[in-house]
């Protein structure tokens, strides 16, 4: 194999890969496929300083979480929200204040395992830290997902629609937790039936 250029050029800073001598035995696509995955296994992903710390804190076993995540039947939505708190990108910046307990700087940690007042409603241990500590098993992961879904849906909807009392607080968790369980479990079973 040797660099080269847009023209088919020989260049030591080509983009483009020519092959001079083709195999005589091609591997299978199954080698390659193999290859490239042990390949991709080989390195380590690509995290931030702070997912790298938090990661670190919790013993979290990234690509088990990850794989994990990514083999369950969520939807979208609740997917998209997985990633971007997994990858530190939820705008809590945006707000002063935590909008349940009005006591501290908003970020991931306090909203979803040390905010008092969301503590006092659910009926589990920390949601944040229950996801990233391990073992990262599909039942423990998909009921901590949906957990943290319904706090992010409360949060989205105090922020628009104003300040909800407690019970009512709860019953929206419990509300939005029950239905999502439901759901994506009924999926679960419908794809094993199928596959």
């Amino acid at each position: 194999m040797t660099k080269t250029n847009k023209l088919r050029c020989l260049s030591n800073t080509g983009r483009y890969f020519s092959i001079l001598s083709p195999p005589s035995n091609p591997p299978t696509s199954h080698a390659l496929r193999n290859k490239i995955t042990a390949r991709l296994h080989s390195q380590h992903l690509p995290l931030s300083t702070v997912q790298a710390q938090t990661f670190h804190t919790y013993n979290t076993n990234t690509i088990t979480l990850f794989k994990t995540i990514h083999n369950l039947k969520l939807y979208p939505t609740i997917l998209s929200f997985s990633w971007r708190l997994l990858h530190k990108t939820l705008h809590f910046y945006l707000h002063l204040y935590c909008p349940f307990c009005h006591q501290t700087l908003l970020n991931s940690l306090h909203f979803f395992s040390t905010c008092p007042v969301i503590s006092t409603l659910l009926l589990t241990q920390s949601s944040l830290s229950n996801l990233l500590s391990p073992p990262h098993h599909k039942e423990k992961t998909l009921f901590t997902l949906i957990t943290l879904w319904a706090i992010w849906k409360l949060f989205t909807r105090e922020t628009h629609e104003g300040p909800l009392p407690n019970d009512a607080r709860s019953k929206v968790l419990q509300t939005i937790t029950s239905n999502k369980l439901s759901r994506v479990k009924l999926a679960h079973s419908q794809h094993d039936v199928t596959s």
